[in-house]
């Protein structure tokens, strides 16, 4: 049906005809179809529309559900009358109505909507404060990584300083802030009037251990009992012996970390700058 429309029916059995049955069946024809979410995002204010795609849920919390599919996500905002995990996937057939809230868009009175039985992946999209204060991501699920927290002013904070604001919509279990650790975090875009990021789960960033250096040569039998030690220079590491002669290289334990040396037939200076050549030669 397209319109609204009576329907009528009748009966028979053994030639006897039942009373007539009749149902109006009321069409909105203002609503309309919509098969991507980034379609539903652009809908004018007020459109009513039925959804006739899946999509993938990435949050829910109260009346908060956020969805996406391959071309955009957004946020669901009401009673839905079903509970969502994360990756579930929601049938096509719900109904709502496309608003902007607070600059940002939304679908309100809903209805229709059916468990999940199945799941889908949900793809990682990997951000930075400036990426994550786009309106375009809105609603997207993703990480933005190697930021510090600042608890006091709820903020992340990127290596070159930019930074975006957090609001803690999920309730998400913060972990230990210590100056200068840094943190992966998986967070849902948000905006409320500005930008900001709703931080959904942290991974503290590890930073791998340099591994140990050592000057090796024929005064060490190749050994490892002179190591590299940092200075006070960033980057900059010195060993102490008290001759140096023959044939080295600067090497790990393994000779495949760090394996440097030089050009065939090369001898050092006192006080000259050498550039080594990984896998060069003594």
């Amino acid at each position: 049906l397209n319109a609204t429309t009576t329907v009528k029916a009748i009966a028979y059995l053994n030639g006897t005809a039942s009373s007539i049955a009749s149902k109006k069946f009321t069409m909105n024809p203002k609503r309309v179809s919509v098969g991507t979410v980034d379609a539903l995002n652009k809908l004018a204010d007020d459109t009513e529309f039925t959804y006739i795609s899946d999509v993938v849920v990435t949050g829910q919390t109260g009346q908060y559900l956020y969805v996406q599919d391959e071309t955009a996500a957004t946020l669901i905002y009401g009673q839905v009358g079903q509970t969502y995990n994360f990756g579930d996937v929601i049938m096509q057939g719900w109904t709502g109505k496309k608003v902007t809230f607070k600059g940002a868009p939304e679908m309100t009175d809903l209805a229709g909507f059916q468990a999940s039985f199945f799941t889908d992946e949900v793809p990682v999209k990997e951000f930075d404060t400036k990426s994550a204060a786009s309106l375009e991501n809105f609603s997207q699920y993703g990480v933005i990584k190697n930021v510090t927290i600042d608890l006091e002013g709820k903020k992340l904070v990127a290596e070159d300083l930019t930074e975006i604001a957090y609001y803690d919509r999920f309730k998400t279990t913060f972990p230990e802030v210590v100056e200068g650790k840094k943190f992966n975090v998986n967070i849902i875009v948000g905006y409320y009037d500005a930008p900001q990021v709703y931080p959904v789960a942290f991974e503290e960033v590890v930073e791998p251990e340099a591994p140990a250096i050592y000057l090796r040569g024929d005064f060490t039998d190749r050994g490892t009992t002179l190591q590299f030690q940092p200075t006070e220079v960033e980057g900059a590491y010195m060993v102490t012996l008290d001759e140096l002669n023959g044939e080295f290289k600067i090497a790990t334990e393994d000779w495949s970390t760090v394996n440097l040396g030089g050009n065939e037939g090369d001898v050092l200076k006192v006080d000259e700058i050498y550039n080594l050549v990984e896998n060069g030669a003594n």
